[in-house]
């Protein structure tokens, strides 16, 4: 097991990759931003937090009747008061810890869902005839694949992540609309679909394990406050409205509203126009499926 300072050394390198991938993040180069804030869980992740793996606590340890008026139990109180001191440190380094792989994973989120909304927007734009046709800028290794990506989403309490809330907001009306509009012969949409899918199963996997981080550690202290743990619920939701998970998405936006106060009115009008364009596509196919006959 590590020592304090080799965990407080791993936690301020974590801290110095973060930081590069908020810069790659605020001059809009989200997949660098990706790889470094990968870093940053590599570096976390390998810490042990005895809390997070579901063991309790450390009791107090058993005293012997006596010991304290003899020179033994002098040098034990110097001891206890050192381990008290480690404890104390300990505890702030796992708090440090815990925000890092949430607020990271949060960061995530975002590149993630902007780079899906970076394809939206080139399936939007007309398609020129000629021989050489869009072509992605570049492709996200699947989850599970190359560890590169496996761990590299989220975005912190900072200018950055704060800013890009808004960036995403609308969270489902560039992927429905595109959907539509995108014509099928395109060679190169099947594989701009598949990375769509990629992106927003990554954002969904992170957003999960971000809240889990919330959930089990609930009085964190964020440095931009205690609205921040709604943040990834909001992005969760952000995910799931893309991936016309209606249901999910309304149950982490009224959790980012409960747990963050944050105002998700305008998202939970999205899913309420989505889930009735979803009802109305249902009820046509079921319409052609029984020849027209269903009333």
């Amino acid at each position: 097991m590590p020592t304090q300072q080799e965990t407080l050394q791993q936690v301020a390198q974590a801290k110095t990759y973060k930081d590069a991938g908020n810069d790659f993040f605020k001059n809009k180069q989200y997949r660098k931003a990706l790889g470094r804030y990968h870093f940053v869980l590599l570096h976390v992740n390998g810490i042990h937090d005895p809390d997070e793996g579901n063991q309790g606590p450390k009791g107090p340890k058993a005293t012997t009747f006596g010991e304290e008026d003899s020179g033994m139990g002098i040098a034990k109180m110097m001891a206890e008061q050192s381990q008290s001191k480690e404890e104390k440190l300990e505890k702030t380094s796992l708090e440090e810890i815990r925000l890092l792989k949430i607020t990271t994973r949060v960061n995530m989120m975002t590149c993630l869902l902007l780079l899906y909304e970076e394809i939206c927007e080139q399936q939007a734009q007309p398609m020129e005839v000629d021989d050489h046709p869009m072509e992605m800028t570049g492709d996200l290794p699947s989850p599970g694949g190359n560890n590169q990506s496996s761990n590299a989403m989220d975005v912190d309490d900072d200018a950055a992540g704060a800013s890009a809330v808004a960036t995403t907001g609308s969270a489902g009306s560039s992927s429905s609309t595109t959907n539509n509009q995108t014509p099928t012969t395109n060679p190169d949409l099947q594989k701009q679909e598949e990375e769509k899918s990629r992106l927003l199963s990554r954002c969904i996997e992170e957003g999960k394990k971000a809240v889990n981080l919330v959930e089990k550690f609930p009085n964190l202290p964020y440095p931009s406050g205690a609205q921040y743990a709604g943040k990834p619920y909001f992005k969760l939701g952000q995910g799931f409205l893309k991936e016309k998970n209606v249901e999910k998405a309304v149950e982490m936006f009224e959790m980012a509203g409960s747990k963050g106060g944050i105002d998700c009115r305008k998202e939970m009008n999205e899913c309420k126009v989505l889930r009735k364009r979803i009802e109305k596509e249902d009820s046509k196919r079921m319409q052609m499926m029984f020849g027209g006959k269903l009333r």
